[in-house]
């Protein structure tokens, strides 16, 4: 279980910051959702498994920029922001 959501969360992040794989916002923010979610449900596992992850400097710093991205677009209109429970309009 832990290692399909690794693995999904790693393609939504990279899919995300490849701009060879699509300039369209729209579908930017249908991968930044579920990346957003499966983020979200690897780090809400236990201690153990978090610490597995968090060992993991390359998925971790994936997902960084993947945000960092997600704002940047944000901050130019470009994108909605997101909370825990999806977008906030």
């Amino acid at each position: 279980m832990l290692s399909r959501r690794r693995a999904n969360a790693g393609r939504h992040a990279a899919g995300y910051l490849d701009s060879e794989y699509t300039r369209s916002a729209v579908e930017r923010e249908r991968i930044f959702g579920p990346l957003l979610q499966e983020r979200d449900q690897i780090l809400s596992l236990g201690p153990k498994y978090r610490q597995t992850v968090r060992g993991e400097p390359t998925l971790m710093e994936l997902l960084e920029r993947a945000a960092a991205k997600h704002d940047e677009a944000v901050d130019r209109g470009e994108a909605e922001p997101f909370t825990r429970n999806g977008l906030t309009s």
